[in-house]
């Protein structure tokens, strides 16, 4: 074999533990209010995408990914697949708007006693309430979660604390700093899309990225009760590409076309 060769060969094998450790899954056990505990489907994390189901119906889940700054919501029973953009939120923002200029309209009309009846009777649309900043506060209480010991951060919308994190530096948990950017670049898409059309939710939260941080134990608050999420695993085996590929025989739903009908 040539010296060029050499080098290239010991050049492969020298990176060969690197880009195979550059993969990330996530594990997290969820517990619902009513005390229900069930461990979610791992967050998989590979080469600027993740894929996560979350709190989805079974069949369905989700593909972020950052380069093109798109999140697929993929429905395997139905067959389709969605793609969700920041531009495409804020085209779905005008809609809603419009359909509640035209409400609003309408109510002002009604004299006051049945238009309070109406307000009161209608399902809450996005758009309909005041968006609120989400802002976070760090405290000095810690936790001690499995074996790791974390630092509380309080989320608030508005002046209301809707949740708290408890956080890690993602070091502690071997998260590639790559694959940490990638979440943080999703926490970003979630950020974005919030301020044209919903209030984000708050479990997208991963932490500060100046700090490189990531959450271990999460308390959501609402009129249900609390609900946590608690890390209990991460693993950095390398992924099947596949895992994040489309199924050809998928078709592609427009959610524009849908919301105009």
């Amino acid at each position: 074999m040539r010296r060029g060769n050499l080098v290239l060969a010991a050049v492969a094998a020298l990176l060969a533990p690197l880009v195979a450790g550059a993969d990330s899954q996530l594990t997290y056990v969820r517990t619902k209010a009513g005390g229900q505990e069930y461990v979610q489907p791992p967050m998989e994390i590979s080469n600027g995408k993740i894929r996560f189901a979350s709190d989805l119906p079974s069949g369905q889940w989700m593909l972020f990914d950052e380069r093109k700054k798109v999140l697929i919501v993929v429905d395997e029973k139905e067959g389709t697949w969605t793609p969700l953009t920041p531009e495409g939120f804020a085209q779905i923002s005008a809609l809603q708007q419009q359909a509640m200029e035209s409400i609003q309209a309408r109510l002002a009309q009604l004299p006051e006693d049945q238009r309070e009846q109406a307000m009161k009777m209608m399902p809450q649309m996005p758009g309909m309430t005041r968006k609120e900043a989400i802002r976070t506060q760090r405290t000095t209480r810690t936790m001690d979660v499995g074996k790791n010991t974390c630092v509380v951060l309080e989320i608030y919308r508005g002046s209301q604390k809707t949740s708290e994190s408890c956080v890690v530096p993602r070091q502690q948990l071997g998260i590639p700093k790559e694959d940490y950017n990638t979440l943080m670049a999703m926490q970003d898409f979630f950020v974005d899309i919030s301020s044209s059309f919903f209030e984000m939710d708050t479990n997208y939260f991963f932490g500060d990225a100046s700090r490189e941080e990531i959450p271990v134990y999460m308390v959501d608050f609402d009129d249900s009760g609390q609900e946590t999420t608690r890390f209990q695993s991460a693993s950095f085996e390398s992924i099947d590409p596949g895992r994040f590929k489309l199924d050809p025989r998928l078709r592609e739903k427009d959610i524009m076309s849908q919301m105009q009908r």
